[in-house]
């Protein structure tokens, strides 16, 4: 049990969230309020692109680190107008995948201030899983997966225990910038990439069969654009917020199809909320679909919540707020 005085000093505090993501960069401030909540004081996030060019190569290229270090710089700038008690920064896929993410780690550590550290994909499954049960009603036993622009992660729990976790490198920037060479993409390269993931998702399928289920969570922006583009084209317009959104085998096999062959000019026309993610929902679809496919789930519901949430989660949990 926690100690009043204990909870007291928590209260107030402010607390930064810095994830460096391979398509994104986020930054979040809030507050530690009386009943141990968080407030958000500021939110934002932007295209780092870290992967660009580099994710095949598995090295950071100078572009996208100039353009990192840019943006994390801007970060440190606002970090140092606020009055913040602490500052939790990770790194995930294109960092963590890299030969030189470790010199870009420390670069950022030394240049900018900013404690950057690279986390496992184990260990963002893991805070995902947190995220998502810090901002969803979960009940029972839940399977969950989410696909980043680096990586993607397979996580199943239930309550704050962790039953089984997997972390692949089938991120949607990646398989785009490894099978996707035409505009549009042609069968060919579709097929290579199916196959491919087939293959990847095999042991996860295998490790899952023990622990079926039909009906999964999704959480990851691309997953909720890709959701909300397929329910728009289906009523005409986006979803309200209040909606739940969800996508079964047989509406995302027919959503990819769609996307395959659209090119650039065509898909800026795709009802999205964040056209950033455009040229990206090909590829998370048909890795979606091959995974539901190989782990026979024929339902997934959208799930708010992400690594940044399971970081605060985890930082009130360590001080006995939560």
């Amino acid at each position: 049990m926690r100690s009043d005085r204990h909870h007291v000093r928590a209260t107030g505090k402010r607390l930064a969230i810095i994830d460096v993501g391979t398509n994104s960069a986020h930054l979040l401030i809030g507050e530690v309020v009386p009943g141990g909540r968080f407030r958000v004081i500021l939110e934002r996030h932007d295209p780092i692109r870290l992967g660009d060019g580099g994710l095949a190569a598995g090295e950071l290229s100078l572009a996208a680190m100039r353009r990192a270090m840019a943006i994390l710089r801007r970060y440190a700038v606002l970090l140092k107008r606020r009055t913040i008690d602490e500052v939790v920064a990770v790194a995930t896929s294109a960092v963590r995948e890299a030969r030189n993410g470790r010199a870009f780690a420390r670069q950022v550590r030394a240049q900018l201030g900013l404690p950057l550290r690279i986390i496992s994909g184990r260990e963002e499954g893991r805070l995902i899983y947190l995220g998502v049960r810090s901002l969803s009603c979960v009940c029972g036993p839940v399977l969950l997966v989410a696909i980043g622009g680096g990586s993607a992660q397979v996580v199943q729990g239930e309550g704050a225990r962790l039953r089984y976790s997997a972390s692949l490198t089938l991120g949607c920037a990646r398989q785009a910038e490894r099978f996707i060479r035409h505009d549009p993409p042609r069968p060919e390269e579709l097929d290579a990439l199916r196959a491919y993931a087939r293959v990847a998702w095999a042991p996860v399928a295998r490790a899952l069969r023990r622990r079926h289920r039909r009906v999964a969570l999704g959480s990851s922006s691309t997953i909720g654009q890709l959701m909300r583009m397929i329910s728009a084209r289906r009523h005409g317009r986006f979803p309200a917020r209040a909606r739940p959104l969800t996508v079964s085998r047989r509406s995302l096999r027919e959503a990819v199809a769609q996307l395959s062959g659209p090119t650039a000019s065509e898909r800026r026309r795709l009802p999205v909320t964040d056209p950033r993610h455009r040229d990206l929902l090909l590829a998370t679809g048909v890795t979606l679909l091959t995974w539901m496919e190989s782990c026979g789930v024929v339902m997934v519901r959208y799930a708010p919540g992400s690594l940044r949430e399971g970081l605060v989660a985890e930082c009130l949990m360590e001080r006995g707020i939560r």
